[in-house]
């Protein structure tokens, strides 16, 4: 496929008082657990930024930030700096209802892409933490660092970007969650909530 997954895991979880999020269990699993079965789809999966120790249980290599403190570009920046394929999809922790179905639909709309591949949620945002990357947009992201201009959503317009309608999960189960972020301890309450109906479904 030639697309490689790097998941974020350096964030500081500020509205999680102190918690890791990463490691936070939705349905019993850790969220980045639940991230990292979602990127199957990739040939290797990653994690970019964080203590080794604390991602030992998942089995993937730990790419380390390289300019820590900046936000999602610095991870963004330490994975292209690494990545060997053409693509990677960058992946927050947070996503407990990705599902491999989902980024099929992403990975599989890079063929005419001239940038980064974003998908748009049922509310119309943009998510550039669950985007395509081509490996060739390094440069623009030093640029972008360079010059203070740390927010993806400026980036993904620099380098040129192709947004996937949320119509295009529309078919997929339940597509409003699938882009659901546990960042505070209410949406956190919700993905515990939500997980556990399924699970009571099945």
């Amino acid at each position: 496929m030639n697309v490689r997954a790097y998941i974020l895991a350096g964030g500081r979880s500020s509205r999680m008082s102190g918690q890791n999020k990463a490691l936070l269990e939705v349905g019993g699993v850790a969220c980045i657990e639940r991230v990292r079965r979602a990127a199957a789809i990739a040939e290797e999966t990653r994690i970019v930024g964080g203590e080794p120790d604390s991602y030992a249980f998942l089995g993937c290599r730990i790419v380390p930030d390289r300019r820590p403190g900046l936000g999602p570009i610095a991870g963004l920046h330490a994975a292209l700096a690494d990545c060997e394929t053409e693509w990677l999809l960058l992946l927050g922790c947070d996503l407990p209802f990705l599902t491999t179905e989902a980024l099929a639909r992403i990975t599989g709309s890079r063929e005419d892409a001239a940038g980064v591949v974003v998908p748009r949620d049922h509310e119309g945002r943009l998510q550039t933490v669950c985007a395509l990357y081509p490996r060739s947009a390094l440069r623009e992201v030093e640029r972008a660092i360079e010059q203070g201009q740390l927010a993806l959503r400026d980036l993904v317009a620099r380098i040129g970007v192709k947004v996937l309608a949320f119509d295009s999960f529309a078919d997929l189960p339940e597509p409003h969650r699938l882009f659901f972020a546990v960042n505070d301890a209410e949406s956190l309450a919700e993905a515990r909530r939500v997980a556990a109906a399924r699970e009571a479904a099945t």
